[in-house]
């Protein structure tokens, strides 16, 4: 066959990465609508709006990073509704593990989801290779 198995796998998370970027034009609406008939300043539109962005990143992204690995093992092929709960969970932990890191070091919000953003990324990517790995080892 033309198609590879680590091709199908790229695919797939390659539209979950698509997918979470359609939320940035749709931030960037909101922004705009609140700007217009609010009078908001426009620090405070786009600080919580970057923030709202990395929520939407690092639970996307990390969800994903964390189900796909799984979902090629045993467990995720009986489970896969199961699986995907835990995966979310996870991912909320490690969300709020990394938040909370920002009381005791004084990190402002915006390096909060600057980190955040790049420990999913990193997670994503290296979810990837895992997967691919997983994924060509699967006898079908």
């Amino acid at each position: 066959m033309p198609v590879k198995r680590k091709h199908l796998v790229s695919a797939l998370f390659s539209a979950i990465f698509i997918s979470s970027l359609i939320w940035i034009p749709v931030y960037g609406v909101v922004w705009g609508v609140g700007l217009i008939f609010n009078d908001v300043v426009v620090k405070a539109i786009f600080q919580g709006g970057f923030e709202a962005i990395a929520f939407t990143y690092v639970v996307a992204l990390l969800t994903a990073a964390i189900l796909f690995p799984l979902a090629c093992t045993k467990l995720g092929r009986r489970s896969k509704a199961g699986l995907m709960v835990v995966s979310m969970i996870v991912a909320f932990a490690v969300l709020g593990g990394i938040a909370s890191l920002g009381i005791p070091t004084d990190l402002t919000n915006s390096a909060i989801s600057l980190l955040l953003i790049a420990v999913s990324l990193v997670a994503f990517i290296v979810s990837m290779f895992i997967t691919r790995g997983m994924y060509a080892k699967i006898d079908f």
